[in-house]
């Protein structure tokens, strides 16, 4: 780009020059003839207000940003969901361990009051469920974070 196009540039963006801008545009009849057209045009696009966008691009926009959203929004689900397994793996080794100290100690009590047969049968149904238990709540700690991250989306997307 010329001295000339610099200048012009500025006059338009800025709507004025500096002294030295002020020299060259009165020793240079082309940037003398065009400085105070490109001014009138900065002023009147200054002036005028954004145009309202038509009524279709918000659909087209959403129609080409849609891909892009849906990576986002894949992206963000699997996050969330290694966050609330990671937060409920963290206390399972203090449930296992409470549980086998309970299941240890309702044998050894068990034992010393009932036949062996039936202590132990009794501790095995309560291993059992707890064991059912444990897996329901795990197996429910994807299902809800799921939910819960569609509900969170569908507030942020609607």
């Amino acid at each position: 780009m010329s001295e000339c196009d610099d200048l012009r540039a500025a006059v338009f963006l800025r709507g004025t020059l500096d002294a030295a801008g002020a020299a060259h545009v009165a020793g240079c009849a082309g940037c003398r003839e065009e400085t105070e057209a490109l001014r009138l045009a900065s002023r009147a696009l200054a002036a005028g207000g954004a145009p309202a966008p038509p009524p279709a691009l918000a659909r087209s926009v959403l129609r080409a940003a849609e891909p892009l959203l849906a990576a986002n929004a894949r992206r963000t689900a699997r996050r969330a969901l290694a966050r609330a397994v990671a937060a409920a793996l963290l206390p399972l080794p203090a449930i296992l361990l409470l549980d086998a100290w309970v299941v240890r100690t309702a044998h050894a009590l068990l034992s010393a009051v009932l036949p062996a047969a039936v202590s132990f049968y009794m501790v095995f149904n309560y291993t059992v469920l707890l064991a059912f238990l444990l897996a329901l709540t795990y197996g429910a700690v994807p299902i809800l974070a799921a939910r819960q991250l569609g509900s969170r989306s569908e507030e942020y997307h609607a």
